[in-house]
């Protein structure tokens, strides 16, 4: 773990309560128990940085899903993965939208600190990359989505696993007609939520693969999607 990344995650708890959030918000629950779904949704993020990083990363809708990766490596930038479909007539057609800033938008607003760092952060390009995908995998993403996230929580409560400095993952879902649905993974994620990482990740490659690769990326996305259903559906 990143010494600056500790030193911030610290003053976050003890001086600056994370926008809100009392030093008592961290619920008081085992700690060791391995989550094999995602946790809901938290403040547990700089949500001073937080609108520009949508505005900058969030460019198109995530009817089928969306997976946001933050707080990485100091040298990597924050991404975000989203699928939404168009239904045209009788047609659906899909897309895969892939964001990427070329820094790391919470490196810079700690070591721009005192001065204008919002300005820093707001400079930052960022790279997109489109690209159509098959309905059954959009399908499939949304599926697991529809697994995995939890009820909604109060976002002011801690979890006693949430990831608040380093790599945090958020996945959403904004269907059409239904509230919007958000999680996280937790500091220990449990095998489904390893797998859906490891689908986010395949799609972000397949934004940026050839055809033929493309083909084989949405069989395996395809077959780690089937195995978290399969899982929620298992009997004990």
């Amino acid at each position: 773990m990143r010494a600056y990344t500790l030193f911030v995650s610290l003053m976050a708890l003890v001086i600056l309560p994370l926008d809100g959030l009392s030093k008592t918000a961290v619920s008081k629950a085992p700690t060791t128990r391995t989550q094999d779904k995602l946790l809901s949704f938290s403040y547990a993020f700089d949500r001073t940085l937080r609108p520009i990083l949508e505005q900058k990363l969030l460019l198109t809708p995530a009817s089928h899903g969306r997976m946001i990766r933050m707080h990485g490596p100091f040298d990597v930038g924050e991404s975000a993965l989203s699928v939404h479909c168009t239904e045209r007539g009788p047609t659906t057609t899909c897309f895969v939208t892939l964001t990427r800033a070329q820094a790391n938008m919470d490196y810079t607003m700690q070591v721009e600190r005192g001065n204008d760092p919002l300005e820093k952060v707001k400079a930052i390009s960022v790279v997109r990359r489109d690209c159509e995908l098959p309905l059954s995998i959009a399908t499939a993403f949304r599926d697991c989505l529809r697994v995995m996230i939890p009820d909604p929580g109060d976002p002011n409560q801690l979890h006693p696993l949430t990831v608040m400095d380093d790599d945090r993952i958020e996945f959403w879902l904004e269907e059409p007609n239904a509230a919007p649905r958000k999680g996280e993974r937790a500091e220990a994620p449990g095998r489904r939520t390893k797998i859906l990482i490891r689908i986010g990740e395949l799609l972000g490659r397949y934004c940026e693969a050839n055809t033929t690769e493309q083909a084989r990326l949405a069989k395996q996305i395809k077959r780690q999607a089937t195995s978290i259903v399969a899982m929620e559906h298992r009997k004990p």
